[in-house]
């Protein structure tokens, strides 16, 4: 699919505001379900900067969020080398695997670490006052697994283990 905005990766320091507000004071107060602290370092508080200042994002958001995808760099990988060109300009490949594995899950702020999967409740508190549905995230898999078999029209690579 098409970008909404460039990739802000983990050392991006533009949501130390955020993770402050969202701890108010307490940095530990998502730490017995995510077994994390709550910081900018995590790809949570960059989703909440993109919902917060990406005016296409918001709309998609609320109109259709069947079509919003949020993942890291392993799940754009995946999702790319599993799919197929696309014909929308500035789209990079279309209908990959949305994946990612349970040790990327656990860097979000999302994920409740003792039943390994993606937490309402966690998306609510990080990304309020937005509205996300858990679909905009991609599918929790084992870490040992193959994923896909790469798509001779994605690339030459044939294979994705994790």
């Amino acid at each position: 699919g098409k970008p909404y905005y460039n990739a802000i990766v983990w050392d991006d320091t533009r949501t130390n505001q955020i993770a402050s507000q969202i701890a108010g004071g307490n940095p530990d107060l998502l730490r017995a379900k995510t077994g994390l602290p709550l910081a900018s370092y995590f790809a949570g508080t960059k989703v909440k900067w993109l919902l917060d200042n990406v005016p296409e994002l918001q709309s998609d958001i609320k109109r259709k969020p069947g079509e919003v995808r949020f993942g890291t760099i392993d799940t754009w990988l995946l999702y790319q080398l599993s799919g197929k060109p696309s014909q929308v300009k500035g789209a990079a490949n279309v209908g990959g695997l949305f994946l990612t594995d349970a040790s990327n899950a656990s860097r979000w702020l999302f994920l409740d670490i003792a039943k390994v999967k993606w937490d309402s409740s966690l998306v609510n508190q990080v990304l309020s006052p937005h509205k996300v549905p858990l679909s905009v995230l991609p599918e929790i898999r084992s870490s040992s697994e193959v994923y896909a078999i790469c798509t001779e029209e994605a690339t030459t690579i044939r294979s994705l283990q994790g």
